[in-house]
């Protein structure tokens, strides 16, 4: 579900929640968010130290302005108390951010810090909790930046870390203002393993589909549990599919229409109609009419290329591919009969348009 808003309170703020414990999925937020401590761009903090907080197929592209500590892009902050150093840690998978993040310390752009759990290692902690893998299958697109010294492009602040096996799947951009996947650790502990949980990558590698083909190959066990959305590749980077991005991704894919444009045309549409009521009204005004001005120039360029008729009824093949606008009919305001459009009227009699050129101005 898509949400558009500003939020402007202090502690334990996200556009969906604020201290929460649950599941959110397939949800898309475009706010503005503002707070002190514990911001995220859909959730503040997990709530309670037992229990879930899970977040899955869903996206924050908006704006978070904090003036405190522990603030990400998804969730500002897990759990943090001494007398509960096995509280499952907040999990995120298959989301992506694209936002620019501000605040004091412990900044991530996914998750600002999870200063409560202790013993991240492969294995796993005494609880069975496996804090190297809460976070996978995500991008950062944006910008963070802090005043201390606690700044990831994935996580900001960890008690501690250490991830021996594995490959990266969390990816962010080189430009987003760090080269650390992890801004930071507990003093006296190390980050250990910090290039198997996550990766930088050019701004050219997330338009070309390089960190889309990466998403996408995962095998991690929670892409069948959770059953991930695909990604697709928008024009700066990947999206999740069924989402509104991804339609305005598709409806940008058309590009110049053609007699060879339908397939595009026709996935975009289909897109479009699967969304819901909600989720439609996030696509762009721009896009939508972008789609249905590509429709009727594509059914205007099959109407082409139909055999014309000669007197007489007979089939003329070879004006097949040629637009004909009749000047007459355009002069008593007869209409297209495939796109509804008004017929033009260029000149006495007939006008040919031989190798007709239509070009749809791409979105941006």
């Amino acid at each position: 579900y898509p949400f558009v808003g500003v939020f402007n309170h202090k502690d334990n703020i996200g556009s969906f929640a604020g201290a929460f414990n649950g599941t959110i999925k397939n949800c898309v937020s475009y706010a503005t968010v503002y707070g002190r401590n514990n911001v995220g761009g859909l959730i503040g903090m997990k709530g309670q130290s037992m229990g879930s907080c899970d977040v899955s197929n869903s996206a924050f592209l908006g704006k978070i302005i904090s003036s405190g500590n522990t603030v990400g892009g998804i969730v500002g902050s897990g759990y943090n108390a001494k007398s509960a150093p096995g509280s499952p840690m907040v999990q995120v998978h298959n989301c992506y951010v694209a936002a620019e993040i501000s605040g004091e310390d412990k900044v991530g752009g996914i998750v600002g810090a999870e200063s409560g759990h202790k013993n991240n290692v492969d294995e796993g902690d005494v609880y069975g909790v496996k804090g190297v893998v809460s976070v996978s299958e995500t991008h950062f697109y944006g910008t963070v930046s802090a005043k201390g010294s606690y700044v990831g492009g994935i996580v900001g602040y960890f008690n501690d870390f250490t991830k021996k096996t594995g490959e990266a799947s969390n990816f962010f951009v080189s430009t987003c203002g760090t080269d650390r996947a992890i801004g930071g650790v507990a003093e006296g502990n190390t980050v250990v393993g910090e290039e198997r949980y996550g990766l930088a990558f050019s701004e050219e590698d997330f338009a070309n589909g390089t960190v889309n083909a990466k998403l996408n190959a995962s095998e991690s066990p929670y892409k069948e549990m959770l059953n991930y959305a695909k990604w697709i590749q928008a024009a700066k980077y990947p999206v999740l599919d069924g989402t509104a991005p991804a339609v305005e991704a598709k409806i940008a894919a058309i590009g110049t229409v053609t007699k060879d444009s339908g397939d595009a045309i026709k996935a975009a549409r289909k897109a479009y109609d699967a969304l819901t009521h909600e989720q439609k009204e996030a696509v762009s005004k721009e896009a939508y009419e972008t789609l249905v001005k590509a429709e009727k120039i594509y059914d205007m360029i099959q109407s082409s290329n139909k055999p014309g008729t000669l007197p007489g009824g007979k089939t003329d093949s070879s004006s097949s591919g040629v637009i004909k606008i009749s000047a007459t009919g355009a002069a008593k305001g007869e209409q297209n009969p495939n796109t509804g459009a008004p017929a033009m009227s260029m000149a006495p009699a007939m006008l040919v348009l031989a190798a007709a050129v239509l070009v749809l101005k791409k979105r941006g």
